[in-house]
């Protein structure tokens, strides 16, 4: 997480990351058991878990991508910056 953050937001990074995962693992159980109480049926509750992990798993796979943005993002900021700073010179 550091590495993609940068030290200097990584104790915020980290704050924000596990509150999120305490809400979800406090609010996953009562609104499963609601799903459970619409359905009557534990498949459904199954099959939204299996969903939601595997909506993970695809958050995990696109990360490389998100990185290669981020790296284009940067490069075009800089090379837009050094366009300006060269026509500012007389």
């Amino acid at each position: 997480m550091s590495h993609y953050m940068g030290l200097d937001n990584f104790v915020t990074i980290l704050g924000a990351s596990f509150w999120l995962q305490g809400f979800g693992h406090l609010m996953i159980g009562p609104f499963t058991g609601y799903l459970h109480y619409l359905t009557q049926s534990y498949a459904v509750c199954t099959c939204f878990l299996a969903g939601l992990s595997f909506m993970s798993f695809l958050l995990w796979i696109a990360m490389p991508a998100a990185v290669a943005y981020d790296h284009r993002k940067e490069r075009d900021k800089l090379l837009k910056k050094r366009t300006s700073d060269i026509s500012l010179q007389p």
